[in-house]
Formats: structure tokens, sequence, C-alpha cells
């Protein structure tokens, strides 16, 4: 696969009541998390008296949007993996066994952040929206 050309993660969610919603903020180099202005990814925008404008919506949305550089990891360890597919089974070589265990883990914490649940593996350190 070729190189990801995104900004780095991890990503949160983070509600912005300046600016009516919610921002997805990436890391700095240094690995805290970058004020609004230097390091948003993205805003998932919340119009006050609109139709239809959902604000928790909006949460779920942006913390869906933060959780894309994990989920992407996950999958992208998935697919790179020497696996074997026998019907609804997948056959994982014995010499791979504890890094396939690693994967299913990290992805599924990545789904638990999506949702904007706890993770599932308490030794996760990613970021919750």
């Amino acid at each position: 696969m070729s190189g990801v050309k995104h900004t780095p993660g991890p990503w949160v969610a983070e509600r912005s009541v300046e600016e009516w919603g919610v921002s997805v903020i990436a890391s700095n180099e240094t690995g805290h998390i970058s004020n609004p202005t230097r390091g948003q990814v993205c805003h998932v925008s919340v119009v006050a008296g609109a139709s239809g404008d959902d604000p928790e919506l909006a949460v779920a949305n942006a913390r869906l949007i933060a959780s894309a550089p994990d989920l992407l990891e996950a999958l992208i360890a998935l697919v790179d993996r020497d696996l074997t597919y026998h019907g609804p089974c997948i056959v994982i070589p014995a010499k791979n066994h504890g890094d396939a265990i690693s994967i299913v883990r990290r992805a599924r914490n990545a789904i638990a952040r999506a949702r904007g649940e706890q993770s599932p593996d308490p030794s996760d350190t990613g970021a919750q929206p």
C-alpha cells in the first residue's frame, strides 16, 4: 500500500462554543493536542434554530471523523497480514497469532472510540473524544 497522506492522528473531537459545533483536532509534534486554530482537521457545525439540527448528532459525527486515523491503521494492519480465509473463518498462522490478537484489540478500541464508548482494552492509550 502507498503511504498515507493525511494529518497524522490521534485526532479528538472537542466541543467548540465559539464556533457553534464540534472541532476535530490533531495532535502536534510533541503529542499534545493542539489548540483548535493550529490543529483543526475539520469542524462539524450546528446552526442554532435550524430545523433538524441535533447537537448530539454533530458530536457523534465528529467522534467518527476523529477516529478515522485509528480505524485506517487497524484496517491496514489487518489486510497486510498473512491470513487465509476459509468460508466464515480466518486462519491465522501460529507465527502471527500474537500479532493478530494485537490488531483485533486495536480495531476494537478504534470502533469503541468512534462510538464514543469506553475502550474494551484497559491498556489502550488512545485519546477519548
